[in-house]
């Protein structure tokens, strides 16, 4: 065994077992990280002294958790349980993992499971930590989804998901907090439109989208990715496809405040379209470059209104 003590952080490498003995020594050590990535199983004893620790405890190598282990592991009061490297949980074990009941109000459970069932997803809901992370899973279905969408914490982090189609996201869209999907690749229109409904969309849920060719803003999906960013729209450099005018119409009918800090290229037109939102943040009109109208229509000379210059 071979220990890395590294400011407040102590790793210990090459050891794959621990005793409760040793287990409850090791807990004692006082900095904020413990990493113990090299176990790969636990015993119901050394995970409850473990448990004790008060920091971010990793334990990424064990692979499997029965209903004792996850018992005993349901009395950490730190702020990090990392249990990436298990990749099924069954309901009884979730349903004892989900005891954890944190003091820390930035409690974070982290596990890698793959797959989900209902009745497991239903168990793990019940976890009272601040925040869920569930980035293994690849795919769900709408009853997972709603199951998981019950989780009282702060956020749901759920970046494994690189689609999802409408009747799961209406699914999720009932969550009250942080809908992480910073994986997506994708979003139909349909699909935005059902996330953008989620009761905690504005100010708390925010989802990252990246506009390329395989997911275009347009006029049918801007207003949801308004929404999802918390009105700030940090991606977006250039409105400059045909159909430009109508996305700048679909932008300026969000309620609250939008921001859009890099934008960089834009027609006359959809500039007009866009500033027609009177709580728009943009930058400086006279830095922006003013493109041909995308559609092929006639570009036309472009006045400052007297409102903006005002402002």
């Amino acid at each position: 065994m071979l220990a890395k003590h590294e400011g407040r952080e102590l790793e210990l490498e090459g050891l794959d077992a621990i005793d409760a003995k040793t287990a409850q020594i090791v807990a004692g050590f006082r900095g904020e990280v413990l990493m113990l990535d090299g176990l790969t199983a636990l015993t119901p004893d050394s995970a409850k002294a473990l448990a004790s620790y008060k920091g971010a405890l990793l334990l990424n190598g064990v692979a499997t958790l029965d209903v004792e282990t996850a018992t005993s592991l349901a009395a950490f009061n730190g702020y990090v349980l990392a249990l990436c490297g298990v990749k099924k949980l069954d309901a009884l074990s979730a349903k004892a993992l989900a005891g954890i009941s944190s003091t820390n109000d930035c409690c974070m459970l982290a596990l890698g499971v793959t797959e989900f069932d209902e009745a497991a997803a239903k168990s793990l809901a019940n976890v009272r930590v601040s925040n869920l992370i569930l980035d293994g899973l690849t795919k769900i279905d709408p009853p997972v989804a709603l199951a998981l969408a019950r989780f009282k914490g702060a956020a749901i982090h759920l970046n494994g998901l690189s689609s999802l189609d409408p009747a799961t996201a209406t699914s999720l869209a009932k969550f009250n907090g942080i809908l992480a999907l910073n994986g997506l690749t994708k979003v139909d229109a349909l699909t935005a439109s059902a996330l953008a409904k989620a009761p905690g969309v504005t100010p708390h849920q925010h989802i990252e989208i990246e506009f390329d060719a395989a997911n275009p803003l347009s006029p049918e999906t801007a207003l949801s990715y308004a929404y999802w960013s918390c009105g700030r729209l940090d991606c977006i450099e250039a409105i400059d496809s045909p159909d430009a005018v109508a996305i700048a119409k679909a932008l300026a009918t969000k309620k609250g405040p939008l921001s859009l800090p890099n934008l960089k290229k834009i027609s006359p037109k959809t500039l007009s379209a866009l500033i027609e939102k009177e709580d728009i943040d943009i930058p400086l009109i006279e830095s922006l470059e003013l493109i041909p109208e995308p559609d092929g229509s006639p570009t036309e000379d472009f006045v400052i209104p007297e409102a903006i210059q005002k402002k």
